[in-house]
């Protein structure tokens, strides 16, 4: 009899060890996943077109070009037929119409996809295009020397002004255009181009890289960080965490800021930047040039020429802070209610600052969803598990962080 409970003990500790090894190996797989791409082209720039992802590419010693995807990145196809100048430095989608900015050939069209393309320079007498702005019916384009506006579709353009200036960005809210240089700051028309007013106060570095915008508040990436300004860059503030860093793309879902840096991969902030998160895990090559969403993804072009993809639900969760008190130690509840149909709640205390990640798994230990993973401070937190897209079953939850991980067991029935 003390055999056969001995024999039962170490079979217990033998499958509760291999479960814990699943949970541990799934934990690697909500990442980053390489959906290929040129493979050997600098990807410079997105753009999307219905179901379509576009790709626009540069390499000095390589054929470039654009590449369309029609399967969120699964298979890539060259499409550059009519392309004479296989630099891409932007893309922009208006309406039907599909815009490429290259290197030396000025402005083409596709009107088809991305099937053929036509050269659209007429008035154009800056080829260099490092940038592509849509404000309601009218087209800009960013040079190395100023700016040039298209209200007819790129059939005719004429110079704006900002003589001299390299422009890296254009972005705009409402009648406000906002030009971005690559080391003389910001500058601002409300009159497409009539006149550009200066707005670089309290930017502490004017190398501006790319703009992104939430609502009234314009974001700004620079060789040092990212910038806000919730006035039409009357004034700008430094957001926190990221001085130092190289912000080449900026994009947005809701109110999550997401950046892709020069060396560090991708960040996260979820409160306007003042605090962000590395989520930039299963992307070898750290040099993130160009940031996109579509649907419930996020896309990374990288210098190695690969595009990657990722959930945006294994990043952005529904995780609150409930109190900002000093917990004494770990902890995670049982969710409640338990059983549940179809949300959940689940509370957890950590008594530290640490880097956390929150996993909900199958019975086979099967990663089901990623609900958070970044960096919290010590407090008491509350999140909220939706089970609307699963089936009835048993689940696991799991958090993980660097000196603690506990495991519980909900029950979902429909």
């Amino acid at each position: 009899m003390f055999n056969k409970k001995i024999l039962l003990i170490r079979s217990f500790t033998l499958l509760f060890t291999a479960l814990i090894l699943i949970f541990n190996i799934n934990l690697l797989n909500a990442q980053w996943v390489s959906t290929g791409g040129p493979g050997y082209s600098s990807v410079r720039c997105f753009g999307f077109s219905g179901t379509n992802l576009f790709t626009g590419t540069w390499a000095s010693s390589y054929p470039g070009g654009v590449f369309k995807s029609t399967n969120n990145g699964t298979n890539w196809l060259a499409v550059n037929t009519g392309l004479s100048d296989t630099s891409i430095m932007a893309l922009a989608v208006n309406g039907s119409y599909i815009f490429a900015g290259t290197v030396n050939g000025g402005v083409f069209r596709s009107s088809n996809n991305g099937t053929n393309w036509v050269s659209m320079n007429a008035g154009l007498t800056n080829p260099t295009i490092y940038s592509l702005g849509v404000n309601g019916t009218n087209i800009f384009a960013g040079t190395y020397n100023g700016i040039y506006l298209s209200t007819n579709n790129g059939v005719s353009w004429s110079f704006t002004g900002l003589t001299g200036y390299l422009i890296f960005a254009i972005e705009s809210i409402g009648s406000n255009v906002f030009a971005g240089t690559s080391g003389s700051g910001v500058f601002r028309t409300s009159n497409n181009g009539v006149n550009w007013v200066e707005v670089n106060s309290g930017l502490t570095n004017t190398a501006i890289q790319c703009f992104t915008v939430i609502g009234p508040n314009l974001y700004a990436g620079t060789f040092s960080g990212v910038f806000l300004t919730t006035n039409n860059g009357a004034n700008w503030t430094n957001t926190l965490g990221m001085a130092g860093t190289i912000v080449n793309s900026l994009c947005v879902s809701g109110t999550n800021l997401f950046a892709g840096t020069a060396g560090g991969g991708v960040h996260l902030s979820t409160n306007n930047g003042s605090n962000w998160t590395s989520v930039g895990f299963g992307i070898p090559n750290t040099e993130v040039n160009t940031l996109a969403i579509s649907g419930t993804n996020i896309y990374a072009g990288t210098l190695s020429g690969i595009v990657y993809r990722r959930p945006l639900t294994e990043m952005i969760s529904s995780v609150k802070l409930l109190s900002n008190e000093l917990p004494v130690d770990f902890n995670l509840s049982q969710n409640y209610p338990n059983p549940f149909n179809p949300v959940t709640t689940i509370k957890y205390q950590i008594p530290k600052s640490d880097y956390v990640s929150i996993t909900i798994y199958d019975q086979l230990g099967k990663e089901i969803q990623r609900i958070f993973e970044g960096n919290q401070k010590a407090g008491y937190y509350q999140v909220t598990v939706d089970g609307s897209n699963l089936a009835s079953g048993i689940y696991f939850f799991r958090i993980n962080t660097a000196d603690f991980s506990q495991v519980i067991k909900m029950s979902l029935i429909k």
